[in-house]
């Protein structure tokens, strides 16, 4: 290990058990999960991601990595505490070019993930649900016309399968089978950086940006499927809140080849609430009860 790094994390051990009061950063890949760093201005050019390389990433987890995931949980408060995090209900909002998309996410351990979207257009209403039950990610639009729910398929199974990981990554990284690694220091915005580069267990390559002073995630590159082509992408945060003992994720921007996307904003944020298994699973395509439901509209 580097000499200056070591003598950080030193220093940051220090700094954290004596003064650090955050208990937990929620990483949502929401997401995702996870998440980020520093407030944008909308179209303004963002400093090009580190995931450009296409390759399988890490293999094996180097002893560098280990340390500073183990500083990034402490920091959040401890695994213990992380831990009691059964289920988190969000209700939010997207703003892409101006147009406001209403959300409400339900995310629950182990692998269960709910996301609703309501938004108007030209004078119609439009309202659909993407869900995951730990097996299977689905669709279901309702409005201006309800739908059969239809199966999104094995590459949306293994994202919402990311997404739907309510502790992140970093916990259990060893028993859910991640790999990291070591890739030196990088700035964001002209603040320094370590840089783990992750390959999720039958999951993408993701590269988390720490903070070096509070070993706090602040960005997170990946690639995605962007207008039918392979592009980098980054989440940055930009706002966090205190909700009960937890320091969680309030407002993030989404970055797609440098270049703002769309603003994601948490209105609310409530932990451990009470959410039927039952709403996670694809409904049952029954046509009598879909004639029924289409008529009382």
């Amino acid at each position: 290990m580097d000499i200056e790094i070591a003598k950080n994390i030193i220093l940051s051990e220090v700094i954290i058990m004596t003064k650090y009061s955050y208990k937990l950063l929620l990483t949502l890949v929401l997401f995702n999960v996870g998440l980020f760093f520093i407030a944008t201005v909308d179209g303004q050019d963002i400093e090009e991601s580190e995931e450009s390389e296409v390759d399988k990433g890490p293999t094996s987890t180097d002893v560098t990595s280990r340390k500073i995931i183990t500083l990034n949980l402490r920091a959040r408060g401890g695994v213990q505490l992380i831990k009691k995090i059964n289920s988190v209900k969000i209700i939010g909002r997207e703003i892409k070019n101006h147009d406001e998309f209403k959300k409400i996410w339900y995310i629950k351990f182990p692998h269960f993930y709910w996301e609703q979207t309501s938004y108007r257009k030209m004078g119609r209403s439009y309202k659909n649900l993407r869900a995951y039950d730990g097996e299977v990610a689905w669709l279901h639009e309702t409005e201006p016309e309800l739908k059969y729910p239809v199966a999104l398929g094995k590459e949306k199974n293994v994202e919402y399968d990311v997404l739907s990981d309510v502790h992140g990554p970093f916990v259990d990284w060893e028993v859910k089978g991640h790999n990291f690694a070591y890739q030196g220091e990088k700035k964001v915005f002209g603040q320094p950086m370590y840089l783990l580069k992750a390959k999720l267990k039958d999951g993408p390559i993701m590269w988390y940006y720490i903070d070096k002073k509070n070993f706090l995630i602040r960005r997170v590159g990946y690639q995605e499927m962007f207008a039918g082509e392979l592009v980098d992408a980054d989440y940055f945060i930009t706002k966090k809140k205190k909700v009960g003992n937890v320091v969680v994720d309030m407002e993030m921007q989404h970055v797609v080849n440098g270049k703002v996307f769309k603003n994601v904003i948490y209105d609310s944020i409530d932990i451990n609430v009470q959410i039927n298994p039952e709403s996670f699973k694809i409904p049952i395509k029954d046509d009598g009860q879909w004639l029924r439901q289409k008529t009382a509209k």
